[in-house]
């Protein structure tokens, strides 16, 4: 797949923790499916494990997770180190959850891979009162990152720098308007959801969110 090449910058699992150092690890968020073996998530844990990283594989269905696990490993092998635990990005509960599991007792973080995402999907709310694609595609990697910067930034050094890697579309370009929309009132209006044109346009919105928030991360990283 074309993204490979992007991953080959990457440095091998043990450039990146010392002789006697806890474990390093990376993480991907993702709703891999083995039958797309093209899936910009699951190939992307397909390489990080050949790479010889530990690969946490966030999933909302474990069941389909542990799948993705099994075709990693058959073809890597057996030495591949994966972990499968279940987030759905849609609801905080579950990110705050999922976040404590990274944060102690699972070694140094240096990597965080933000994939899983929805598209098209029909109007829904998620549980804490926020449309379910905006919730999904920026709400939640929004928070998560933030839960896990710390312990990207203490993971990282000069040698092998941690990073946060935020999946993006070229539907970014066309949301239902220039500006960002973040009044909760317009994004939960059902009526806006109806056509295949509009969801088209509020997925896009909630790619050009997600890029203001990589924007302001890297502009201002003192904020964050």
């Amino acid at each position: 797949p074309p993204f490979l090449p992007s991953l080959s910058w990457f440095p091998q699992a043990s450039r990146c923790h010392g002789r006697g150092q806890p474990d390093s690890r990376g993480v991907l968020l993702t709703d891999t499916e083995p039958r797309h073996s093209a899936g910009i998530g699951l190939e992307t844990a397909r390489e990080l494990a050949r790479k010889g990283w530990h690969v946490t594989l966030g999933c909302r269905d474990l069941e389909r997770g542990e799948q993705a696990a099994a075709s990693i490993r058959e073809s890597v092998g057996e030495q591949a180190r994966l972990e499968v635990l279940r987030v759905d990005l849609s609801d905080l509960d579950s990110v705050w959850e999922f976040a404590d599991q990274m944060r102690w007792g699972r070694g140094r973080l240096h990597l965080l891979v933000n994939n899983a995402g929805i598209m098209l999907a029909p109007f829904g709310i998620s549980k804490q009162g926020v449309e379910q694609t905006f919730a999904t595609n920026y709400v939640g990697p929004f928070v998560l990152t933030q839960l896990l910067l710390p312990a990207l930034r203490r993971a990282s050094s000069r040698e092998a720098p941690a990073r946060v890697v935020m999946v993006g579309s070229v539907a970014h370009k066309f949301p239902l308007s220039e500006r960002l929309v973040m009044n909760l009132p317009v994004i939960n209006n059902a009526t806006l959801y109806e056509s295949m044109p509009e969801r088209w346009r509020w997925y896009g919105h909630s790619k050009k969110a997600l890029n203001s928030f990589v924007g302001a991360v890297t502009l201002l990283p003192s904020l964050f």
